[in-house]
């Protein structure tokens, strides 16, 4: 439903928006191309595939949709800066992966958890299939490809980003603030609704995650394989995808955001029949 009043798009409004936008495209192309240099060194293990092969095919997928070269000699120095960010990011992330693995589901209590998991909505759009059966393979790669996996979910939580901006831009600039469609995209991008939509689409099956309980890595999961699909089929299809999936939401969210912004995760467990969505200090 459309808000009472509707604001103009005026010059400031769309240029406040724009800049946002432009820093999320700049933030993806960068962690792009230090993703694309992490996978050159370190291709997947997968069961009779020549790792020779396996690594130019992954050579190939990335250069299809790799970004333009920009003439800014800041962009090395940044590129790698991000890449030792990335790193430092990835071991701490593979130390804590590795404590709460070895860990027996009867010690639960120690780990920061939600209820066990109740309800869920099952008339999502199809999550797209990735017909590379490399890049699916990563995509699913929870146990099997655990480093691949955890860098396609860093990449895919700056895909998301910019395409969820870039859709509300297109879809609400005239109808609500810059502030307002920001605020609205970054509760979308929020670890509680990925690892909604995750469960709802089921996505924790084919990573082989036995949790009983909605955690993080249920939300990791939902950034890894759209991750890959970015890299496989693109930005236009990406961005077609996640349209159909979550501006339904979207929709109920940023209307409810600008009268009771507490009430934004109480509209999301609705949306999902999900009451964990609702406790404030899990997850995010």
């Amino acid at each position: 439903m459309p808000p009472k009043f509707k604001s103009p798009v005026s010059p400031s409004n769309e240029s406040s928006i724009l800049k946002t936008q432009k820093k999320k495209k700049d933030k993806m192309d960068q962690v792009f191309k230090s993703t694309f240099n992490w996978f050159i060194k370190n291709p997947p293990i997968l069961t009779n595939e020549d790792s020779n092969k396996i690594k130019k095919h992954v050579r190939l997928i990335f250069e299809k949709h790799s970004p333009p070269r920009r003439r800014n000699h800041v962009n090395a120095a940044s590129s790698v800066e991000l890449d030792n960010e990335v790193n430092m990011q990835q071991l701490v992330k593979k130390k804590k992966r590795k404590r709460l693995m070895s860990i027996d589901l009867g010690t639960y209590k120690k780990i920061k958890v939600v209820e066990i998991l109740s309800g869920e909505r099952n008339d999502l759009p199809v999550i797209p299939p990735i017909e590379d059966f490399i890049f699916f393979k990563m995509a699913i790669g929870f146990r099997s490809n655990n480093l691949q996996w955890e860098k396609l979910e860093y990449f895919g939580d700056s895909v998301i980003g910019h395409c969820l901006l870039k859709i509300a831009k297109e879809q609400y600039l005239g109808q609500y603030t810059a502030g307002q469609i920001r605020r609205g995209a970054q509760m979308m991008e929020s670890n509680k609704i990925l690892a909604a939509y995750t469960l709802a689409l089921r996505q924790q099956e084919p990573n082989g995650m036995k949790f009983d309980r909605a955690k993080k890595f249920h939300a990791d999961a939902f950034e890894a394989y759209i991750g890959a699909y970015y890299l496989v089929y693109g930005e236009s299809p990406t961005c077609r995808y996640l349209k159909d999936l979550m501006i339904p939401l979207f929709n109920l969210i940023i209307e409810k955001l600008q009268n009771y912004p507490k009430d934004a995760y109480i509209v999301a467990s609705n949306y999902f029949s999900m009451g964990w969505i609702c406790d404030p200090k899990l997850l995010d």
